[in-house]
């Protein structure tokens, strides 16, 4: 299931090379997890997570970029679980059998907009997809995994003229 959501973070890029650059994020986002396997169970888990991803990027262009990458997350509040039979209610992760730390792959596709030489615009779609079912001690069938597709919309700043982080005012 997509998270219909709101979250948010903040970035940096790191140029490797003219066509390759390394991003990391510090991000806040909500998730809800599909639950497979026993009947009568919660079929629905919703949780906020503060989440990191590194994403290798190919710049094909001054306007697109192609990148895939790594995210690991640690949920924090309560966990919210609905159930089959149509009620909700809020666990800690303990509670839940559920655990807090999470992982997996991306991959990410990029349209940016220059607004002037170190001001762009940009929309970014994101395919995340959890590598670990998060459910710890539920019955064998049942798996707990994270899927979804994310669109990013923000600014970026060009600090290339920053000099060993001190700012130069002109």
């Amino acid at each position: 299931f997509p998270s219909h959501d709101n979250g948010g973070g903040v970035g940096a890029v790191f140029k490797l090379s003219k066509n390759f650059s390394l991003e990391m994020d510090l991000m806040y986002v909500s998730k809800n997890y599909f639950v497979s396997g026993e009947t009568g169970a919660a079929n629905n888990v919703f949780a906020r997570y503060i989440e990191i991803p590194f994403v290798l990027k190919a710049e094909l262009s001054r306007f697109f970029a192609l990148g895939a990458g790594l995210y690991v997350g640690r949920a924090i509040g309560p966990v919210k679980l609905t159930f089959a039979g149509g009620g909700t209610a809020n666990y800690s992760y303990g509670e839940a059998a559920l655990s807090a730390n999470e992982f997996g792959v991306l991959g990410a596709a990029t349209i940016r907009v220059p607004v002037s030489r170190r001001v762009q615009i940009f929309t970014e779609a994101r395919y995340l997809r959890g590598f670990k079912n998060i459910a710890l001690s539920v019955p064998l069938d049942t798996e707990v995994h994270f899927t979804d597709l994310r669109l990013l919309l923000g600014l970026t700043i060009n600090v290339d003229h920053f000099s060993y982080g001190y700012r130069r005012w002109r």
